[in-house]
């Protein structure tokens, strides 16, 4: 080839330049996996907030949450899920928020986890089962069991990068962890110490008054410090039916676990149906990414948005005429459909026939 010659280069628009930076951005960073909770980790959320005085239907909605969770056992985004922790402590004026929090939940906040924990045979077997099924609960979040010296140490930790404060989190883990533990043990247990990962507030006291036990702030974990003999105090509610039930259950949960990307948009576009906007900015919203940058990842897998919308849409929309009696105009409304003949037309075209014959059809 001639030196002389000139290699002609595409032009490159606005758009193009911020696509490409947007892309080696997140080539290079690990803030591309965005992590989900079961929304029952937010269990009266509502009735602390109000009892200080707040709104809870302004705080989800001011940092991007559906308000209201129809469903305890659905995902929704664990860095909105800690930003509206933090936002709640600041709004309310309430820095120790997520401990309040915390003595409002118990086993029940961790959902399904929190009864296979229950029909362990010891306190030993139900912190295992925490450690080991915690993720089909929490993908943000970490709990680590271990013995050192005749001390269990339980620690928790944060999977997600620094940039979303977890302070109320880590705060409202611990509380939930030593409420849970006087559920195994006995209401008068308490740790012999408690490690917590930021700075101590100007008033300890309700520190003291929630775990009865010293406290260590600015530590480089979370972490639990009680006695290795606990794990040996066996459990009463332990039935070996249920155990094979709940075993039958996790396999179900491992099954569902959103474990790909378009999984979690799947997760996501369910929860938003509820708000009557499950649109593209809106699910994009929820993860705080930009839509181009959501569709990208989708097309990574071989998917797009509009297959996932229309999946979970038809995947409600059978459920619903099959099980329920919902009129169709409002059923269409669940769905995000602008009207009636939109959703017929859409429905008609996938299955061969309208909604009202589907229907008929399946009670026939």
């Amino acid at each position: 080839m001639s030196s002389s010659r000139r290699l002609r280069l595409p032009r490159l628009s606005v758009e193009t330049i911020t696509e490409a930076q947007t892309t080696a951005s997140e080539n290079i960073t690990t803030v591309e996996r965005k992590y989900l909770i079961r929304a029952i980790a937010l269990e009266n959320y509502d009735t602390v907030v109000r009892e200080l005085g707040g709104e809870p239907a302004s705080l989800m909605r001011e940092v991007g949450l559906p308000y209201p969770i129809v469903e305890p056992g659905s995902w929704i985004s664990y860095e909105r899920f800690l930003q509206l922790l933090d936002h709640s402590a600041h709004t309310l004026g309430c820095k120790h928020f997520g401990l309040i929090l915390s003595r409002q939940q118990g086993l029940n906040a961790l959902g399904s986890v929190g009864l296979i924990m229950q029909q362990a045979r010891d306190v030993g077997g139900a912190l295992r089962q925490l450690v080991e099924y915690h993720r089909f609960h929490n993908q943000g979040g970490e709990v680590v069991l271990n013995i050192d010296r005749g001390k269990a140490l339980l620690s928790f930790r944060e999977r997600v990068p620094g940039a979303v404060p977890w302070h109320q989190q880590v705060d409202l883990a611990a509380g939930i962890a030593v409420n849970f533990m006087r559920l195994l043990c006995a209401r008068q247990w308490a740790p012999e110490r408690l490690y917590l990962p930021h700075a101590a507030p100007e008033n300890t006291r309700p520190y003291r008054e929630v775990f009865r036990a010293p406290v260590t702030f600015d530590w480089e974990e979370g972490m639990m410090v009680f006695p290795e003999s606990d794990l040996a105090i066996p459990l009463s509610n332990s039935d070996p039916r249920i155990q094979a039930i709940l075993r039958q259950h996790v396999t179900g949960l491992e099954q569902s676990y959103p474990d790909s990307y378009s999984d979690q948009i799947k997760c996501l576009i369910r929860q938003a149906m509820f708000t009557g906007d499950c649109s593209l900015d809106r699910v994009a919203g929820y993860l705080s990414v930009n839509k181009r940058t959501l569709q990208r990842r989708l097309r990574q897998e071989g998917n797009s948005f509009k297959e996932l919308l229309d999946e979970v849409r038809f995947e409600q929309a059978t459920r619903q005429l099959r099980e329920s009696r919902t009129s169709l105009t409002e059923l269409a409304q669940r769905l995000g459909y602008s009207e009636l003949s939109a959703f017929s037309f859409a429905f008609k075209h996938r299955y061969g026939m309208s909604p009202r014959e589907w229907r008929r059809q399946q009670s026939s």
